[in-house]
């Protein structure tokens, strides 16, 4: 079983260079003392104008009408009509008063995330305006599943304080306010943008005990009756009180907010209460590294980051007479500092064991989508690497956005299709890459040479689904996924101010400056469309599928993913492959080995794919244990790449199992 070290390499002296975190601990404590009762912190907040309501509507439907991509599709997907809701909410507000009323504007905050919502979209949000703008409601500690018996179980982890002795990391919850578990999760799941069930049981796991208070009226309740289940077996009950938090520490190195949306916000928001909540010490890190002249002198291992908001790595140790690993978790995609981003990944990759890495982009929000693809090109030989491609819904203000901003924001390859459009009536423009600069995917090296898997879930979304995506539309390696689907938010999004910002040389621009106490929404503005082995295909909605499924499981939950990783590194047993010269040409020694699959039963790679110089050249079906095969002589000196799979019984498709790259 493998066993997990934080240690790549030691930094000489790095601890004594360090220094102390006092200063950073005192940071998290202080946004954690400014938490508010819900009671008080709602009986606070001030009220919206019936005219600013008004207002904020009127834009929703200006924003919706023309510029939301997935609008058509959403509304036959989910039998849905936005528009019709929000022109209907329109005429009926006078019936929310006619004075400021926070009761009023609760109700009418509702509504908008209810009409939002139904789209089923985790990038096409409302944001309440201040004080709920930043805030998070929160209890201090979590719920997460895991399988046992082939149904779900659901325990409480991550505590940051109890209200009572019994209530502990791995108590088993039964119950919330008297609603069993598993429904009340469901309910919750609702309130979320979801777009499939896998998502939507994820989201509504965070919102029973983290709520962005941005995009999610605050809770009904102001406390919370948690019914579980001892290790003793003994059924109790404790009652805990949400807190807000009015605000959340800034991640960027600036100590600014980040502006840059590219993103699932209710993700990312949720990412950051958990952080500060239960692991303050990652938020004293940050901000040490913020403030640090030289930041590389703070680095104790090789395997420590300059960006811990956005990586984890260690070497995951093989035991005896076993293999070391990689791993690295990534957080998020950094926004605010894509270069950064790209380089400390490629600087991490480079202190990590060769024999096989785990990429893991679970509960990863998303980011900047040029930064995501360009990791790809680190981890393979393959060229070209093709980026995900992008288009708009045809309407007279995409093309107005695209020929005002078609060189400041790169829009220019977008103008021809929509101006045909208004003649053809086509619904969307044709695709492009999101960057028109020469190979930004193909400007790299390839810096890990060894198989890799990524592990990803339903909390995997934006732009870390533009990575997993274009991972396995190039079949560089392995998706292993804890959940049927990522996400399925497959867009690149822009929030109102950069709209409007947008549209700020135009005589006529339909959009405010602001909206009314910095009220919000943000909307996929152009939609994905796959590329490679899934050509076409969309990443909305659908999401990813993974390769291999596994199931979370109760030493997961309470042992850093003890289980999950150890199963990611059978993977890297699964084929094993030896190249020798002969004299008819290079011959390619295969050995398989069973792993488990999510039913129990052991299974055995049965098919093999040979590529020379990204060709295919040689198919094998029927694989037994070990096998050799024979290839030409003039693959002597050529990339060769081994793609195993397992096939199961009547079935059209194939589970990517293993990539081996190889050359003589």
């Amino acid at each position: 079983m493998p066993s997990v070290s934080k240690k790549g390499g030691s930094r000489k002296g790095g601890s004594k260079k360090g220094g102390s975190n006092t200063a950073g601990i005192a940071t998290a404590r202080r946004y954690l003392r400014a938490a508010t009762p819900l009671p008080k912190f709602i009986r606070d907040a001030t009220a919206l104008s019936p005219r600013q309501r008004a207002l904020i509507v009127d834009q929703a439907i200006v924003v919706l009408e023309s510029f939301y991509a997935h609008l058509p599709l959403k509304s036959a997907m989910y039998a849905v009509d936005p528009l019709r809701r929000l022109k209907l909410l329109r005429h009926r507000l006078p019936q929310f008063g006619t004075k400021r009323s926070i009761r009023a504007d609760l109700s009418f905050h509702g509504e908008m995330t209810e009409i939002f919502t139904s789209v089923r979209d985790m990038h096409t949000r409302y944001f309440l305006p201040v004080p709920f703008q930043g805030a998070g409601a929160y209890l201090p500690f979590d719920v997460e599943t895991y399988f046992a018996e082939d149904r779900p179980r659901y325990v409480a982890t991550h505590f940051a304080e109890s209200p009572k002795a019994s209530f502990r990391p791995g108590v088993e919850v039964v119950s919330w306010n008297g609603v069993p578990i598993a429904r009340a999760v469901e309910v919750a799941g609702r309130l979320s943008g979801g777009s499939n069930p896998a998502a939507r049981q994820a989201n509504g796991l965070k919102l029973l005990t983290k709520r962005p208070l941005a995009t999610a009226p605050p809770p009904d309740e102001e406390w919370v009756i948690v019914g579980y289940r001892t290790s003793q077996g003994k059924e109790e009950e404790v009652r805990v009180e949400w807190k807000v938090l009015p605000s959340l520490p800034p991640e960027n190195e600036d100590n600014q907010p980040a502006s840059n949306m590219s993103l699932a916000h209710e993700v990312d928001q949720h990412r950051q209460i958990r952080k500060l909540v239960s692991a303050p010490h990652i938020v004293a890190r940050s901000e040490k590294l913020a403030n640090a002249a030289d930041k590389t002198r703070l680095l104790e291992e090789d395997t420590d980051t300059l960006m811990p908001n956005d990586f984890k790595a260690k070497v995951i140790k093989g035991g005896k007479g076993q293999p070391d690993y990689g791993y690295i978790r990534v957080f998020k995609v950094s926004t605010e500092a894509p270069e950064a981003f790209v380089d400390e990944f490629r600087r991490l990759l480079g202190c990590l064991p060769r024999n096989g890495l785990i990429i893991d982009v679970r509960d990863n929000p998303g980011g900047k989508i040029a930064a995501a693809e360009r990791l790809l090109q680190l981890l393979t030989s393959r060229r070209p690497i093709e980026p995900e491609r992008l288009y708009f819904i045809n309407t007279p203000l995409t093309l107005e956005l695209c020929e005002l901003q078609a060189t400041g924001y790169d829009l220019l390859s977008w103008i021809p299709s929509i101006a045909r459009a208004m003649e053809t009536g086509a619904t969307f423009s044709a695709s492009f890459p999101i960057s028109s600069a020469a190979d930004y995917c193909n400007d790299l090296p390839q810096v890990y040479h060894g198989p890799v898997v990524v592990v990803t879930n339903a909390l995997t979304y934006s732009a870390a689904e533009f990575f997993a995506a274009g991972f396995q539309d190039h079949q560089i390696g392995t998706i292993l996924g804890v959940d049927n689907a990522t996400g399925a938010a497959g867009a690149h999004v822009k929030d109102y101010e950069a709209l409007s910002k947008f549209f700020e040389k135009s005589p006529n621009t339909p959009l405010e400056k602001s909206l009314p106490k910095e009220a919000g929404m943000m909307i996929a503005l152009r939609r994905s469309a796959r590329v490679g082995l899934h050509a076409g295909a969309e990443v909305e909605d659908f999401g990813i599928a993974p390769d291999v499924f596994y199931r979370m499981t109760r030493r997961d939950l309470l042992d850093e993913n003890a289980d999950l990783i150890a199963y990611a590194c059978s993977l890297f047993s699964a084929l094993t492959v030896k190249i020798k010269p002969t004299p008819d040409g290079p011959r390619l020694d295969v050995a398989t080995k069973a792993i488990r699959w999510v039913d129990g039963t052991m299974k055995r790679i049965n098919e093999i794919d040979v590529l020379v110089d990204w060709r295919v050249k040689h198919k094998q079906k029927d694989v037994r244990r070990n096998v050799s095969i024979a290839l030409d002589p003039s693959a002597a000196g050529q990339p060769i790449e081994i793609r195993a799979y397992i096939r199961m019984p009547r079935s059209t498709y194939r589970n990517l199992i293993a990539v081996r790259r190889v050359q003589l």
